[in-house]
């Protein structure tokens, strides 16, 4: 993951002063939580931070000594002795498996234009409507709310 978009992640809310932490999460992070929480969709947050990229490169797979790893290089350990039935697990980083992954990228174009505030899916420009498309068909996992601002009406719901 990716700390992005800082100055453009805006802050929450009249009465709180914090950032909206913007991560790029890589595909390997994204199918590791669909197998972990069989969600039946995603909520995709923060489009309005990628609105000025030229580009968006996107870690689709990892490789490490020629062979294709299933997902993120990692460990699946317990959250908390407190979780439900113990379901809930986290992903701890294999640092030294990480450093020997050759990191394999899809390239996306950007839309250079705001999405802020926008509540219709057809408003969103065409390249960010590809870009949701390519995660719902990576993931294999519907994305049903995309969250295009800081504010709470800054949301398309999709069907």
């Amino acid at each position: 993951m990716w700390l992005v978009g800082f100055g453009r992640g805006q802050v929450l809310g009249r009465h709180q002063s914090l950032y909206r932490v913007c991560l790029l999460h890589t595909f390997g992070c994204m199918y590791v939580h669909r197998l972990i929480l069989t969600g039946s969709s995603i909520n995709l947050t923060k489009l309005d931070v990628l609105d000025s990229f030229p580009e968006l490169k996107i870690a689709t797979e990892y490789v490490v000594d020629g062979e294709v790893l299933e997902s993120f290089p990692g460990a699946l350990l317990p959250r908390s002795r407190s979780c439900i039935f113990g379901i809930l697990t986290r992903r701890i980083a294999n640092l030294s498996l990480l450093d020997k992954a050759e990191i394999r990228y899809t390239t996306l174009p950007g839309w250079q234009s705001s999405t802020t505030g926008l509540t219709n899916y057809y408003d969103l420009p065409v390249n960010a409507r590809k870009y949701v498309d390519f995660i719902e068909q990576a993931v294999d996992v519907p994305i049903k709310s995309i969250g295009t601002g800081p504010g709470r009406g800054d949301i398309i719901m999709r069907a």
